[in-house]
């Protein structure tokens, strides 16, 4: 009787239960981003002059204001949208131009809330209630 109480001293400690893995974080198909879409308008001021777009797939993220081309990843967590530091080429442009990648910019430095609008369209908003109207291409 006293070996099997030190045997049974001696036993490994019950196998913890294996936890699933979290699941992988939202991608852009999660939200129906994937794909490139136009830039038609900043807090509901159509654009003018140069075109310019942004596109998602993946984790990544890459695009132009009009005047210069940016690229860098993002994250989806439900319907809020965080985009990470961007590389930007450097050109110069006219004024108009270089003022709408000032604030391009600095609405894809914030999170957004992504919402669908009418068909193939999306609005990203920020905390502020800024907006940026996108159209599917």
């Amino acid at each position: 009787m006293t070996i099997l109480l030190i045997l049974a001293g001696c036993a490994a400690p019950p196998a913890s239960q294996p936890t699933s893995p979290p699941p992988p974080p939202p991608t852009a198909d999660a939200a129906g981003l994937t794909g490139i879409w136009a830039i038609k308008a900043i807090d509901n001021q159509p654009l003018e002059g140069a075109p310019a777009t942004i596109a998602f797939a993946g984790d990544r993220v890459s695009g132009t204001t009009g005047c210069n081309r940016f690229n860098g990843s993002f994250q989806l967590a439900g319907d809020r949208l965080t985009i990470g530091a961007l590389g930007t080429t450097r050109m110069a442009c006219p004024p108009p131009l270089m003022q709408r990648e000032t604030v391009l910019l600095a609405r894809f430095a914030a999170p957004l809330a992504v919402s669908g609008g009418a068909a193939g369209t999306l609005t990203l908003t920020g905390t502020g209630g800024e907006t940026v109207l996108l159209e599917r291409q």
